[in-house]
């Protein structure tokens, strides 16, 4: 499975994993499927794995990911920290962050499983 991902209702928490190569309608089908959720909230904090990803995305797929976010009423507007390895997910996720900065949604990018936590820890 490409995408997964876990909702912790109690705790207001998504945790997201992605595997292999990702395209821009892999990230428009798992927004559509996690905002089709009964137990998601937009308000809810979440953390992104990317470690096993191959991000596919260019400039223009992040500015549609972008218009999602502007135009759809259940996007996110929480805080969200995206785990990633290597320069071209970085590269890629600094480009999505830059666009997004402007939204209600908060993104923060880390390259460690230890620097989410910490991350998450630091939301209490």
């Amino acid at each position: 499975m490409k995408f997964e991902y876990e909702i912790d209702a109690e705790k207001g928490f998504i945790v997201e994993r992605f595997r292999g190569s990702v395209y821009l309608q892999d990230i428009c089908d798992a927004m559509e499927q996690l905002e089709g959720d009964s137990r998601y909230n937009p308000h809810f904090n979440g953390m992104v794995d990317l470690r096993d990803a191959v991000l596919e995305l260019r400039f223009p797929d992040t500015m549609r990911i972008k218009d999602h976010y502007e135009k759809e009423p259940r996007a996110s507007v929480g805080r969200w920290v995206f785990i990633v390895q290597g320069q071209n997910n970085f590269g890629t996720m600094r480009m999505y962050k830059s666009v997004t900065d402007d939204l209600p949604v908060e993104v923060n990018i880390v390259e460690s499983e230890e620097e989410a936590l910490a991350w998450r820890a630091s939301l209490k």
